[in-house]
């Protein structure tokens, strides 16, 4: 359509709409794209992990401004850690973050300790139904290309060695703590 525009036309009011809707639609398909490859890999085991403690608060911090969500409200102790692949978790918290604000652009994520594990619920657009099982085919309801997104991230926390649940309306994470001495593995 772009092209059948007349050079003044393209540079107008409705070349930029136009424009805006192929970027959006564009953005759509590289979600969907990039969390089908991911889900593929993580399924038969082709990404290795460097597992760190990562500070939590970072990681949200960082996610937040990847999933563009407008606003997360935080309430963890900044000393709070996981022991994950930062490159992966911060995947997994971007696509939570993403479809927690998925309406409102904004949500809130608590986390505490839970034994061995790091804690984190996430609040905001609740969960959909059977969010955390593969689709099969896409969604018209899902202007996103998230449609992927809680699936993959619960292939994630898995793979980690933690789990993504819905409960009362939030999404609930729990990802091993780092391991008390330099080098050990984490009791899980």
């Amino acid at each position: 359509m772009l092209a059948r525009l007349s050079p003044d036309e393209r540079a107008g009011p409705r070349g930029e709409k136009l424009s805006g809707m192929c970027l959006r639609a564009l953005q759509r398909l590289r979600f969907l794209v990039e969390d089908h490859f991911l889900a593929e890999r993580l399924e038969a085991g082709g990404i290795p992990f460097r597992l760190e403690a990562v500070q939590l608060h970072e990681a949200i911090t960082a996610s937040s401004a990847r999933a563009r969500t407008a606003s997360v409200a935080t309430d963890l102790d900044d000393a709070l850690a996981a022991w994950a692949d930062r490159s992966m978790l911060e995947r997994l918290l971007e696509g939570v973050l993403a479809l927690a604000a998925r309406s409102t652009g904004s949500c809130a994520v608590e986390g505490r300790r839970s034994g061995a594990m790091a804690l984190l619920r996430v609040t905001g657009d609740p969960p959909l139904p059977d969010a955390f099982t593969r689709p099969q085919k896409g969604t018209a309801s899902d202007p996103t290309g998230r449609v992927l997104g809680a699936f993959v991230a619960a292939e994630i926390a898995r793979a980690l060695g933690g789990s993504l649940s819905a409960s009362g309306g939030a999404y609930v994470l729990l990802l091993p703590l780092p391991p008390a001495e330099p080098g050990e593995e984490p009791s899980r």
